[in-house]
């Protein structure tokens, strides 16, 4: 990753940081292999966003219910990998 990258990079994961400090962010948690994972997510425009120690993932809402499509999403980013 070039310096420039990880400047961006930086920026991001501090807009996202900002941004999980509003109050109309959720915690969630699910289980992955016999861990609690932690996460939050935040509802806009139908989009459900969640955020964890990993990442951000995004998804449009269909018929799930909002926590149900975060918890889903938060289990994509465990499966995406990073340290837990």
């Amino acid at each position: 990753m070039s310096g420039i990258e990880r400047e961006q990079q930086a920026r991001d994961d501090a807009a996202v940081t900002d941004e999980m400090s509003s109050p109309d962010w959720k915690d969630i948690q699910i289980k992955y292999r016999g861990k609690s994972l932690k996460g939050r997510y935040y509802i806009s425009d139908n989009v459900v966003t969640v955020a964890a120690w990993n990442g951000t993932k995004a998804a449009r809402l269909g018929i799930l219910p909002a926590e149900r499509l975060a918890q889903m999403l938060l289990r994509q980013l465990a499966d995406e990998g990073g340290p837990i």
